[in-house]
């Protein structure tokens, strides 16, 4: 390659470089929320089913993974994938997404000590988030992971 253009091409993957890693700190965690909750108001379906399995220091009955139906945003029923539905008493740790969000939220608010979280790219609902409240407890954590999302 000519001296110009190898200067050229290693000016742009220099940029491009510079580029990616502008854009991964560009927006708060704040941000990113408020940006996914946009995403999913705008094309987020109004009937859907997620497969919700939940990591945590628990028994497996909190842990799923359960199929989650929604409809204009109420969860409408809540049954483990294996057979059976979530008694009312678990129901709360397996939301929809519109619940996902509001835990992240919550988490953030509260100034959790870990709060990641992966949005789905096209609908912004979170598809992977864990949430460590207190680095000294041991078992205050969890995972939750949107196994399969479904349009109904």
């Amino acid at each position: 390659m000519p001296p110009n253009r190898a200067h050229a091409a290693s000016v742009i993957a220099l940029l491009f470089a510079v580029t990616i890693t502008a854009c991964n700190g560009l927006f708060s965690p704040t941000e990113e929320l408020s940006d996914a909750r946009r995403r999913w108001a705008d094309k987020g379906p109004a009937i859907y089913s997620i497969d919700l399995f939940r990591s945590c220091e628990c028994t497996p009955e909190m842990s799923g993974p359960v199929v989650v139906n929604v409809q204009n945003g109420t969860v409408q029923s809540r049954f483990y994938r294996a057979g059976g539905t979530v008694p009312p008493n678990l129901a709360p740790a397996f939301p929809g997404v519109e619940g996902l969000f509001d835990l992240i939220a919550d988490a953030r608010q509260r100034n959790a000590h870990r709060v990641e979280v992966r949005y789905d790219r096209e609908l912004g609902y979170p598809a992977w988030l864990v949430i460590d409240y207190d680095r000294a407890v041991a078992d205050d954590e969890f995972t939750y992971s949107v196994m399969a999302f479904r349009r109904l």
